[in-house]
């Protein structure tokens, strides 16, 4: 037997228990509904997610330490992107790694897209380490660009829709047990019998 009958032998057992399970649940929900709905209503806690994503939507300030160690920051920022830049224009260098990417490509698109990618890497690092250089030595000319991008987004108010209760398809099974019970009793039977009849035949 290969792997693929014994996916299939496994999946077909699980979906036969699956549906006895369903019959079972089907003939509970016909025979006793009033102690399932008393043990449904004793389950059925309800979990407010407001603390969880009250913290989660604090506001964190770090500009304080961003520029209280701008020295540290920009150093880090300039020695990283020097050291991107030694190892594409330098050591192994730029042709050496443009032919390395070039061998790697499996398709014109990718010959085309590998060598942008390595020009969108280098016109980047020269970029950080500008940005570098400004962090280190007068950090005051980025707040106003700070300022304008570190904009606050509560997200609160989009979030209450998902820490409410939804109970419309809850209460019309309440109110219609037996005939939900009927329902769930006739699938589980289908599924056991077309699994039942596929294994046999």
């Amino acid at each position: 037997m290969n792997l693929s009958s014994e996916i299939n032998l496994w999946l077909s057992e699980a979906f036969f228990w699956i549906g006895i399970l369903v019959v079972i649940i089907g003939l509970l929900f016909i025979l006793i509904p009033q102690k399932l709905d008393r043990l449904a209503s004793r389950a059925n806690t309800w979990i407010s997610t407001n603390q969880f994503f009250a913290s989660l939507d604090r506001f964190r300030d770090q500009d304080q330490f961003f520029y209280g160690h701008h020295k540290i920051v920009g150093a880090l920022i300039v020695l990283c992107s020097i050291y991107i830049l030694n190892l594409i224009l330098i050591n192994p260098g730029y042709e050496l790694m443009a032919r390395t990417l070039e061998l790697m490509a499996d398709s014109e698109f990718t010959n085309w897209l590998y060598p942008q990618l390595l020009n969108l890497l280098v016109i980047a690092t020269f970029i950080a380490l500008f940005v570098g250089v400004i962090i280190f030595i007068r950090p005051s000319a980025l707040r106003a660009f700070d300022a304008w991008v570190n904009r606050w987004v509560d997200t609160q108010d989009k979030l209450e829709v998902f820490d409410a209760t939804h109970s419309i398809a809850e209460e019309k099974v309440k109110n219609n047990l037996r005939i939900y019970g009927i329902i769930v009793f006739l699938g589980g039977c289908y599924i056991t019998a077309t699994i039942y009849l596929a294994q046999a035949s």
